[in-house]
């Protein structure tokens, strides 16, 4: 039995906290100081009303609780020019 529990208990530390789950199919979701997020909003006033009153927990979009706020990408768009080197025109 005591062997059991700590299998359990490593496989629990090892996998991770399940207060990083994400529940519901709804586009905003309301995160809580455990870092559980509720996607059951359409709308973010849907979620900022659902707030508990002196909550820290935050209403955030679906993309940022997964983790894809943006490209990330600090290389150049298609088709842009470079920036001309400081003090002078670009090389010919």
């Amino acid at each position: 039995m005591r062997t059991l529990f700590a299998v359990s208990a490593m496989t629990l530390a090892l996998l991770g906290t399940p207060s990083l789950a994400q529940t519901g199919t709804g586009q905003f979701c309301l995160k809580g100081p455990t870092g559980a997020a509720q996607c059951n909003y359409q709308t973010m006033a849907q979620c900022e009303q659902a707030k508990p009153a002196g909550s820290t927990s935050q209403c955030l979009d679906k993309a940022q609780v997964q983790g894809t706020t943006g490209s990330g990408s600090s290389m150049p768009s298609p088709g842009g020019s470079p920036t001309p080197p400081a003090g002078g025109s670009p090389p010919r």
